[in-house]
């Protein structure tokens, strides 16, 4: 309402009036009376449609009908077909459910779907004109779904190695260890027998294809495993589908794995436990003749063994006790008193009461040899240097004696070297480069020598004589080692030789005066080991004390 100010003269304030109420009425005219305008279906945007009075929204699930390409204009509704589905209210048409999922919130036949869900796990949906997921065979897997088991959008058969018979899981699963799937399409896998393994699967043992019986030398007995393995050391297999291997008896050993029998011990050597993996030498003073023991035998009374390893026993006419390794010195015999001193015929020769002096390379308890005794030869391993000796000597480290009577003991030759005391033979070395070494040292790479010294057309004769004497050499060295090891006791002792008493070699501390042995036709040569038979006149297989001295 127009408000004039009271303060002003009466005809000014007619004038306002008029003015005002002017202006109204002219505004009035120049509007004129307005009309309410009707709603039309193209007045409807995407996601509505008209009902006929009004723009009104499309129901999920879903489509407008009747609207232009770009979803406006719509004058009616349907449900969204098998295999599509409508939840956006913002849009108007359906769109296809994807594969691996179903639609939801359908009706019916599968329409009207208002979402969609991913399948779940045993479960797939390959078909677009389907709605909902189906179940996966048994004996077949999803494909193309997510890690989890869900969404699987295909199926394939399960191949060999693989099986899948629980509805409840959606891929294929390979066999486990300790079993096989032969054929596609398994619903189940089948126990690998014992005694067999599997073949064909991966390197974890799952997967396996097949079976084939385990070798000779190998085994399985452990359902919980695929593969054969091999008989340890110490143990065997001896046929092929076996479940478990076999430790080798006492008395033999087995040193290598994956073998089908055990070795005997070998001579010299014994095997006391089950399941060895290697023999043991018999110490000294004990033996084995045979092969397969389980242990050791001792040196009978009037033997000996004199080192380990030993495959018999050597006669030793003054062992009194079992399992000796040194034949003892004889015992002193008292020189016989005057009362005992038997009277002496005419034309015998008088008997001496302390004997001679025992030479070198043998002794005895007093130093000298009684009449009708002898000397005892120094055993392997020790010499005695010096005539009238009471005991042996063992020979001192860088030394051996490999033979009964020595005098002296012998430098270990270059490439070998003795450690200890009473040495019977040189260990090999290949860096002792000096004869009598003690210790073996590294072994030093060989020089490179620049050149070879060849003979020319100028050198002197004397250069190919001292050759072929070198040469000449080397062989008498090696025919007087030969002989040395052979000794002097086989000469003495060789039946078969045409010699006798007379004309033996004196071999030191055997009195073969006393007892000669008969020579005979023909014999063969004796065992250099055995000097008993030159002791007391009989042969090796006769045992017992031996005979009286002759007087």
């Amino acid at each position: 309402m127009l408000s004039i100010p009271s303060g002003l003269p009466a005809p000014l304030r007619m004038a306002l009036l008029l003015i005002a109420t002017g202006a109204a009425a002219v505004l009035l005219l120049a509007v004129g009376p307005q009309e309410a305008r009707a709603v039309v279906a193209a007045d409807c945007v995407a996601g509505e449609y008209f009902d006929g009075a009004a723009c009104v929204p499309i129901p999920l699930g879903s489509e407008g009908t009747g609207g232009a390409s770009d979803g406006t204009g719509s004058t009616g509704t349907a449900l969204c077909p098998t295999g599509e589905y409508r939840s956006d209210a913002s849009t108007t048409s359906c769109v296809p459910i994807p594969l691996g999922s179903e639609g939801t919130g359908g009706g019916v036949g599968g329409t009207g779907s208002t979402g969609v869900a991913l399948c779940p796990v045993g479960e797939y949906r390959s078909d677009a004109s389907t709605t909902a997921c189906v179940v996966i065979p048994l004996g077949s897997g999803g494909t193309g779904g997510a890690s989890d088991g869900t969404g699987s959008t295909g199926v394939a058969q399960c191949v060999a190695g693989t099986f899948r018979g629980d509805a409840a899981t959606t891929p294929c699963r390979a066999a486990a260890v300790g079993s096989y799937v032969t054929t596609a399409g398994a619903t189940a896998q089948t126990a690998i027998p014992l005694g067999s393994e599997g073949t064909g699967g991966a390197s974890d043992g799952t997967g396996s294809t097949g079976i084939t019986q385990c070798d000779a030398g190998s085994y399985r007995g452990d359902a919980a495993t695929t593969l054969c393995i091999d008989a340890a050391a110490g143990h065997v297999v001896a046929a092929a589908g076996a479940t478990a291997q076999t430790p080798c008896a006492k008395g033999t050993f087995q040193s290598e794995t994956k073998q089908t029998s055990c070795d005997p011990a070998p001579r010299g050597s014994h095997v006391p436990t089950e399941g060895a993996t290697t023999s043991a030498l018999c110490p000294a003073g004990t033996y084995t003749a045979s092969t397969g023991q389980t242990a050791c035998t001792p040196a009978a009374v009037g033997y000996y063994v004199p080192r380990p390893g030993s495959s018999e026993q050597l006669r030793c006419l003054t062992a009194t006790e079992t399992g000796l390794s040194r034949c003892p010195a004889p015992a002193a015999t008292p020189a016989p008193s005057r009362e005992e001193t038997p009277e002496r015929e005419t034309g015998d020769e008088p008997l001496s009461p302390q004997g001679d002096a025992c030479p070198p390379g043998s002794w005895s308890a007093t130093g000298t040899s009684r009449a009708g005794s002898s000397c005892t030869p120094a055993s392997p391993g020790t010499f005695v240097a010096e005539a009238g000796a009471t005991a042996e000597e063992p020979c001192p480290p860088g030394t051996y004696s490999d033979a009964f009577g020595a005098t002296e003991c012998t430098p270990a030759p270059v490439g070998t070297f003795v450690a200890a005391t009473g040495a019977m033979d040189p260990t090999p070395c290949p860096g002792a480069t000096e004869p009598g070494a003690t210790e073996c040292p590294e072994t030093v790479a060989a020089p490179v020598i620049d050149e070879v010294l060849e003979p020319t057309g100028t050198t002197s004769v004397w250069w190919w004589v001292g050759g072929l004497a070198l040469v000449l050499a080397a062989g008498g060295a090696g025919f007087v080692l030969l002989q040395r090891r052979t000794g002097a006791l086989a000469a003495a002792v060789d039946a078969g030789s045409g010699m006798t008493a007379s004309t033996m070699t004196a071999i030191p501390g055997l009195d073969t005066a006393a007892s000669a042995p008969t020579p005979a036709a023909s014999s063969s040569a004796p065992d250099v080991l055995e000097w008993d038979e030159a002791l007391d006149g009989r042969p090796d297989d006769e045992n017992g004390p031996p005979p009286a001295p002759q007087r």
